[in-house]
């Protein structure tokens, strides 16, 4: 794996930018061999979190009677006493919201116990409920995984409207590179999944929020490839997309690769704004070009745009 993965390489092997699925789990287990103390999500229900959202996202819907799950839960939440099993079991009755039992275990259940949960044969309409009652609760958070346990559930079983909502919050949620390149697989795996008839096909506002997610992380290449399946998929670009690649490139201090973007937007018959500028003002400090940071200073008050506190 590790031979291969040098093959794979095209940044820093610490944080390796790879572009195939086979590419990103020799990555994530390069990282925890060469940094065994290294903090991982405890979300994964199991060796890789690719391998097994793609047999989530090949179950079977849900239905009355209780299916067999088709992925192995992790030992310590297979048995009836476990979270998971516990939580499906005041689930399935009436006015389980109200059980005082549920209320104790608010501390102790973890997205990890939500995304086993949403895995099991649990209604949709519950799952939704469950999801939005336990975010309330003000101790817990969603993570990438349990939003697309989710997505999962309720894409099996044909939800439309609150799907591209969840969809976007976990896009949102991203907090690592691995969870950015797990959300990237997963949001692909929806917009070409045959069975679902192009009804989850991704729109500007997710493909932006996208954007964002991987500028964060500085995973520039994974941006272009979306780029990329957008003109393919003839997706209107605003300027709020290229200014995604505006903010990725300066925040690697690359201005030249901004620049082309600043000209795709004038390009397109937009005009830069206020982001536009404040990104390329940062990607010529990261250079430490102030002169360069100063012209653009200046251009803003030529062009009118406001110039605050950021700028």
């Amino acid at each position: 794996c590790l031979c291969s993965l040098r093959f794979l390489h095209r940044r820093d092997p610490k944080t390796p930018t790879i572009t195939t699925s086979l590419g990103r789990e020799l990555a994530w287990f390069s990282l925890r061999l060469h940094n065994p103390a290294m903090k991982f999500s405890t979300d994964v229900a199991a060796a890789s979190p690719c391998t097994f959202f793609v047999r989530l996202l090949t179950r079977r819907p849900f239905s009355s009677s209780v299916s067999p799950l088709i992925h192995t839960l992790p030992t310590e939440e297979s048995g009836k006493s476990s979270v998971p099993h516990r939580l499906l079991s005041i689930l399935s009755k009436p006015n389980w919201h109200k059980c005082p039992s549920l209320k104790s275990m608010v501390p102790a259940i973890s997205p990890s116990h939500v995304s086993s949960l949403f895995s099991l044969d649990l209604h949709p309409k519950t799952a939704l409920d469950f999801s939005y009652w336990i975010s309330q609760s003000g101790r817990f958070k969603h993570s990438v995984y349990s939003y697309a346990s989710l997505l999962t559930l309720l894409t099996n079983n044909g939800y439309l409207g609150i799907v591209f909502k969840i969809r976007l919050s976990m896009i949102k949620r991203c907090e690592s590179v691995e969870d950015a390149f797990f959300v990237l697989d997963f949001c692909r795996r929806m917009n070409k999944e045959k069975r679902f008839e192009l009804k989850y096909k991704l729109g500007i506002g997710c493909y932006n929020t996208l954007l964002n997610s991987l500028a964060r992380f500085g995973l520039v290449d994974e941006m272009e490839q979306v780029y990329a399946e957008m003109l393919e998929n003839k997706v209107y670009l605003n300027i709020h997309t290229y200014n995604k690649f505006v903010n990725g490139y300066c925040k690697l201090g690359n201005v030249v690769k901004a620049n082309q973007y600043v000209s795709k937007i004038v390009e397109a018959g937009l005009d830069p704004d206020f982001f536009t500028y404040t990104s390329l003002i940062m990607g010529h400090c990261q250079r430490k070009d102030l002169d360069s940071a100063f012209k653009v200073f200046k251009e803003m008050g030529s062009k009118s745009i406001c110039r605050n506190e950021v700028a």
